[in-house]
């Protein structure tokens, strides 16, 4: 994709102010290209962690804060046909608004439900979970189902907004007296571990992980930046070193 920069005029109408480009240049190439995080894209199909398995449209969940995507897991079970055309159906078994997978391992995020499940409702009365599970399929050919267990890693809690690449992930940490530290840990090997603290920062009136963005990582998982809302900033490297 050729980027471009233009410069605008402002040229005022009978109806008002019309902004028109007067002139454009094409700008180089992009020194940042997307990074290539591992983590999935949810949408309807088969879910290729898990064979047998799929995903369908997303339902929004929704609680008195906020609502949120969230993408329900069934086993595949049959097909029905619709006006698109054949699609899976089958029992769900988890509910999910993010995962990432390394090495074989499925690490995801859960939608709950809050309230008894209405088929005829677009929306469903629950929230996406602050903690992240490692899943595993058992593919039970009675029961099929998902086993969770809760990814434990000291210093996660709501505050957290991780973001991951490879077998990586870098997250905040709520320290008392509301001190900040960023942290990358090791999803293969726990005790690898680099963290550096931004004192205290303001996070708002917020009790979720958006209240502080969310590291960005390079292109080869070398290094994710953590920046607060007010600019500063910190580079872990995953080797251990860290700069500022």
């Amino acid at each position: 994709m050729v980027r471009v920069r233009c410069t605008f005029l402002s040229v005022t109408v009978a109806a008002g102010v019309l902004v028109v480009p007067a002139s454009c240049a094409a700008l180089p190439p992009s020194s940042s290209p997307p990074v290539e995080t591992g983590e999935l894209v949810l949408k309807p199909g088969p879910f290729e962690p898990f064979p047998g398995t799929a995903l369908d449209q997303p339902v929004e969940f929704t609680n008195d804060i906020y609502g949120a995507p969230c993408h329900p897991l069934f086993v595949v079970t049959g097909n029905s046909t619709t006006a698109a055309g054949q699609r899976p159906t089958g029992t769900i078994i988890l509910w999910m608004n993010r995962a990432h997978s390394v090495g074989g391992r499925v690490f995801v995020q859960p939608c709950e439900i809050a309230a008894p499940l209405s088929m005829s409702s677009t929306r469903i009365e629950g929230y996406v979970s602050n903690e992240w599970v490692e899943a595993a399929l058992d593919p039970s050919p009675t029961s099929p189902q998902i086993n969770t267990r809760r990814l434990d890693i000291a210093g996660w809690s709501e505050f957290s907004n991780p973001s991951f690449c490879a077998n990586y992930v870098a997250f905040w940490s709520l320290e008392e007296n509301r001190t900040m530290s960023a942290i990358v840990v090791d999803l293969v090997r726990p005790q690898r571990r680099v963290a550096i603290s931004f004192g205290r920062i303001d996070i708002g009136e917020s009790d979720m992980g958006w209240g502080v963005p969310s590291a960005a990582w390079s292109r080869s998982c070398a290094s994710a930046t953590f920046r607060t809302e007010a600019g500063d900033s910190r580079v872990l490297r995953t080797s251990g070193g860290q700069s500022k």
